[in-house]
This record gives C-alpha cells, sequence and structure tokens, in this order.
C-alpha cells in the first residue's frame, strides 16, 4: 500500500471515528436536553433543525468537496499560491451564498415557524441562523485542509461543534426554561450558533498555521498546467459541487418535509398543537437520536472501504472492486440486523432507561415508534453503503435520483398515514421504512449491475441472518426470565444482547478471518489473541 493510500484511509478512518464520537456525544445531548426541558420543548427544537440542516447543506455540501479537490491537484504539481486562490475564491463564493440564506432565515423567521405549525419557533430561527454563514466559510477551510490530506482538523472541528452542544447549549436550554418551554429551545440552538463560532476560530487558526508550511514545501516552479490557462476557478467548483449538493440536500429535504408535514397533519387528525408538539418531539428528538448512532458506525466502515474501491477502478481491477463491494454489503448486514432486532425488542426498556423523566404514557408511545424505526437501519446503512460504492464507481448521479423516489413516496405516506387519526405519528417511521426500502432495492441493483458482484446469500445475508436469530432467542429468553423493568436489567439485557451476537457471529460463519484483515487494528488484536492461545496449548 503506498503512502498516499495509507494517508487516505487514515483520514477517512480520522472522519469516521470522529463521525462516530460526535454521534455518541450528540445523542447523550439530545437525550439530556430532552430529559430538562420535556417532549414539547424538543418538539420545538426539532421543528426548527431541519430547516437549518437545508440550508446549510443547500450553502456548503459540495463547495468543500471541490476545494479539497483542486486544493490536491494544486498541490500535486507543486502549486500553492494556486491552492491559496483556490481557497480564496471559495471563501468569497461561500461568504455570498450562506449570508444570504442566513439573512433569509432570520428574516422570514416567522413565516418559516407558522408554515411548519409552530408560531413559538420563530425565537429559535432567529438564534440559530448565524450558523448557516458561520459553517458555510468554516467550510472552505475544511476542504482546503482535506485537499492537503490532512483529515484530523475537520475531525477535531466536528468534535468541537458536538462538545459545544454540551458545554453550551444544554447550560443555555436551563436558563431559558427559567421563562418558558420556548426560550429553553431557544438558548439550546443559541448554543449550536456560539459553538459553530469556536470551530470556525479553530479551523482559522489551524489553516493559517499551516500555509507557512504548505508554501514552504512548494516548488518554485509549478509544474503541469497553470489554473489561470483553465475554466475560471468558480466555475470549476460549481461543477464539481452542484451534483454533489443535490445529492446531499434530499435528506435534509426529507427532514424539512418531516417537520412541515408532521406537525400540521397531526392537527388535522384531531391532535392540539401542544400533543402533535410532543409526538413529533418523541419522533424526531427521542428516537432519532438513538437510531442514528448505529448508522454512525457504519458509515465509518463504508468510509474507510471507499477509497479502495476508486483506487481499484482506476486501475482497472475489477477483481478488487467485486471483493471489496462484497465486503460492504457484507458489513452493511453485519451491523445492521443486530441493531435493528436488538433495539425493536428492548425499544420500551431502552427508551424508559434514556428518558427516566418521561411519563409512562410518553415512554409507551416512544417505545412503539423505536420498535418500527429500528429497523430502517439496516436499510439506510446498506444506502450509505451502496451510495459509497456507486460514487466511487463514477456513479453518483444514481444515489441521487433514487432518495428522491423515496423521499416523493415518504411525503405522500407521511400525508395519508399521520393524518389518520388511528395512525398518527406511527405513520412517521412507516413512511421511512419505505423511503429507504426503495431506494436501497434500487441501490443494490445498480451496484450489482455496475461492480459485476454475484449475489453471495449464505455469507451476506443468510449467516448473518442466524447470528441475529440466535441474539434474538438469547434477549426474548432473558427477558422472559430476568424482565426488563428496572434500568439496570435492561442494560444486563443489553449486555447480554451483544455477548450473544458476539459468540453467534463466528460459530455461524457471519464474521470471517478476512473482515479482519480489512482493518489492521483489528487484526493485530486478532492475531495476538490466537498467539496467545497457541502458547497457552504448547503449556498444557
Amino acid at each position: 500500500m503506498t503512502e498516499k493510500r495509507k494517508t487516505m484511509l487514515g483520514g477517512f478512518t480520522a472522519l469516521g471515528a470522529a463521525g462516530l464520537i460526535c454521534k455518541v456525544i450528540g445523542m447523550v445531548f439530545r437525550v439530556s436536553l430532552s430529559a430538562q426541558i420535556g417532549s414539547q420543548g424538543i418538539g420545538l427544537y426539532q421543528a426548527v433543525y431541519p430547516t437549518y440542516n437545508l440550508l446549510l447543506t443547500l450553502s456548503s455540501a459540495g463547495l468543500p468537496v471541490a476545494i479539497s479537490r483542486m486544493v490536491a491537484e494544486a498541490e500535486t504539481r507543486g502549486d500553492e499560491q494556486g491552492a491559496s486562490r483556490v481557497l480564496g475564491t471559495a471563501l468569497k463564493m461561500l461568504g455570498g451564498i450562506g449570508l444570504p440564506l442566513a439573512l433569509l432565515m432570520a428574516l422570514g423567521s416567522r413565516f418559516l415557524a407558522e408554515s411548519i405549525g409552530a408560531a413559538d419557533a420563530r425565537i429559535g430561527f432567529l438564534m440559530i441562523a448565524p450558523s448557516v454563514l458561520i459553517v458555510s466559510i468554516m467550510s472552505a477551510y475544511r476542504g482546503y485542509m482535506q485537499g492537503h490530506c490532512s483529515m484530523a482538523p475537520t475531525a477535531v472541528s466536528q468534535l468541537i461543534e458536538q462538545l459545544g452542544k454540551v458545554i453550551i447549549s444544554f447550560p443555555l436550554s436551563i436558563l431559558g426554561l427559567r421563562v418558558s418551554v420556548v426560550h429553553a429551545a431557544a438558548g439550546a440552538l443559541l448554543g449550536i450558533t456560539i459553538s459553530e463560532a469556536l470551530a470556525l476560530l479553530y479551523m482559522l487558526i489551524t489553516v493559517n498555521r499551516n500555509r507557512v508550511k504548505y508554501v514552504g514545501k512548494a516548488t518554485a516552479e509549478p509544474r503541469g498546467e497553470a489554473m489561470e490557462t483553465r475554466s475560471p476557478l468558480w466555475v470549476r467548483m460549481l461543477r464539481i459541487a452542484v451534483p454533489i449538493t443535490l445529492g446531499a440536500a434530499i435528506v435534509p429535504l426529507v427532514g424539512t418535509i418531516d417537520s412541515a408535514m408532521i406537525l400540521n397533519r397531526l392537527q388535522s387528525a384531531g391532535f392540539t398543537s401542544e400533543q402533535a408538539r410532543s409526538l413529533y418531539g418523541l419522533q424526531s428528538g427521542s428516537v432519532l437520536s438513538l437510531l442514528n448512532v448505529p448508522t454512525a458506525l457504519a458509515i465509518a466502515v463504508a468510509m474507510s472501504l471507499v477509497p479502495t474501491i476508486s483506487a481499484a477502478r482506476s486501475r482497472g481491477d475489477k477483481r478488487e472492486v467485486r471483493e471489496q463491494t462484497t465486503l460492504s454489503l457484507r458489513l452493511s448486514i453485519l451491523i445492521g440486523l443486530p441493531c435493528a432486532l436488538g433495539m425493536s425488542l428492548l425499544s420500551t426498556p431502552i427508551v424508559a432507561l434514556l428518558y427516566p423523566r418521561y411519563p409512562l404514557e410518553e415512554i409507551r408511545t416512544a417505545g412503539r415508534l423505536l420498535s418500527i424505526g429500528a429497523f430502517t437501519i439496516p436499510l439506510f446503512i446498506l444506502v450509505q453503503a451502496t451510495t459509497g460504492v456507486l460514487q466511487g464507481m463514477g456513479a453518483q448521479k444514481i444515489p441521487m435520483y433514487t432518495l428522491l423516489v423515496g423521499a416523493a413516496v415518504k411525503a405522500a405516506l407521511n400525508y395519508f398515514l399521520i393524518g389518520t387519526p388511528r395512525i398518527n405519528i406511527y405513520g412517521a417511521p412507516i413512511a421511512s421504512l419505505a423511503c429507504y426500502t426503495i431506494s436501497a432495492g434500487i441501490n443494490l441493483a445498480y451496484t450489482f449491475k455496475r461492480t459485476e458482484v454475484r449475489v453471495e446469500w449464505g455469507s451476506m445475508l443468510i449467516r448473518p441472518a442466524l447470528a441475529t436469530l440466535v441474539m434474538s432467542i438469547a434477549v426474548a429468553l432473558s427477558i422472559r426470565f430476568i424482565g426488563s423493568d428496572s434500568s439496570v436489567k435492561t442494560l444486563l439485557l443489553v449486555v447480554l444482547g451483544v455477548g450473544a451476537y458476539i459468540v453467534a457471529a463466528p460459530l455461524t460463519g457471519a464474521v470471517r478471518r478476512a473482515d479482519l484483515a480489512q482493518f489492521p487494528a483489528l487484526d493485530r488484536i486478532a492475531g495476538k489473541a490466537r498467539l496467545q492461545r497457541a502458547a497457552k496449548a504448547r503449556d498444557d
């Protein structure tokens, strides 16, 4: 493996690990916030967040990728001045995009709040609006550092963002709660703005410190074609960024559709605005934060494999493409199935464990939502894995189209199901299941076609399913014998479930030695264990 490829893999792994840590911190924050400000407060918080997330995607999803590619190209030629010009152009573009969108959110806060059926959320939109500009500018610095194959600053800035929620947002929400639930949600959103500003400050200091080093390493005379002889920088950036942005905007768009539609449709189904906020808060704040943790782990695994697929394709090594694609799909199932079944079986005890202050009826409602929504985990993981594979194969438009189809189906089902009084909020996870089933199914079909992978039902599905079945039986029997009516018992059930799967996976052949070889750290651990067992056998 070349040093360049090692750097790429190490960088992607660092970002993936940071993403997992951030998801865990985010879950802890939302659990704590939900317990502090209640389901209505978290409903107001969540009502604002999807619109904010969509505007962030529109302003900063695709351009950092374009920046990193163009900076890497300049670095290859030894043209650090060209790389600096890319950064300068990007800052102007992202500032020019982020500022109008931030003003749009601030000046249109009343309209945005009323459009989602939560007029009280206006102050929340005002508190988080500056973050759109801040994150847009920060994404330029992140793209610049990634173009130099330096992923650690991005990872650290992400951790600053998440830690800021705990250190800043949570105390501000407590202060706001002294006034009202509305001000508590607004305080949490103001904390996000402050956290983003701190992350931007870190990136600004880091980039300025490293630019001196990069200029020192640059060649006196850049090699190859200079940037000025090509299309203008902003045109090249847009060519790369627009397709990526459109694809990345679909998932936040789905969240925005949810925030706008669920509250209104629940009220159409006969619920009061307070009841609708509470139900929406349970689904979007309490349940989704739990579902995001295992998907973060899968995304980290997929991110570490995608560069290998891309490199193999560029070499024309079809065999390695097939092997890596098969492995990524198997790992998706290995992670997704046990998480789905385990979380579904223990849905209500997990909610009771993490949200002990919730009224009993809300715990039961969130438990039922989680038991349904848990089955989106393997589907979403497959969507992420196949998206990565298809992007590595140069077919980045396909996942965009499939998610668009899935989002359209989700919107239609949300409208009809949530508006049906007997189904109400439970229509949301059902619609998500339909969305990701469609997207994953079409993505898989194209993945098999593009990579020429043959479906190995035994290793891809049957063996992981058997291991998951063993785990599920162990959990179900444990629930029967020890119960699940306390926090200690719930934690014990989780540990028993994880332990049962760890034992069952190698016994059923779901996990093999070849899987560990893809991740050197795990392979070394396994190798040491084998040596210890061999030494013990010799001593005996």
